[in-house]
């Protein structure tokens, strides 16, 4: 479903507006992890505690649910939630909900 091979298409909002830290992070999950991602809608929420950067993936097709530590050198830590839906042949694109 989700695979590194495949481009990765973003909205011209996540690029204006999600910071290089937090994209990268995103697609460096994706090249590691594209194998247990099955359902082809991922649910990213990053989100502070304590100063700290986390994000949350899950799914709902083989529930999944994976909290993760985001080591941020520059950026500050954020609170949103991002949207990633498998295009099949075509690749995958990262959107806000209402993007």
């Amino acid at each position: 479903m989700f695979s590194p091979d495949k481009p990765i298409f973003v909205t011209s909002t996540i690029a204006e507006e999600l910071p290089a830290e937090h994209r990268q992070f995103i697609h460096q999950y994706i090249e590691d992890n594209h194998e247990l991602m099955t359902d082809n809608l991922q649910v990213f929420t990053f989100y502070e505690e304590h100063g700290q950067q986390f994000l949350s993936q899950r799914q709902e097709n083989l529930e999944r649910n994976t909290t993760l530590f985001v080591a941020l050198k520059n950026d500050q830590p954020i609170n949103l939630t991002l949207y990633m839906r498998s295009q099949v042949e075509k690749g995958t694109i990262i959107m806000y909900l209402d993007d």
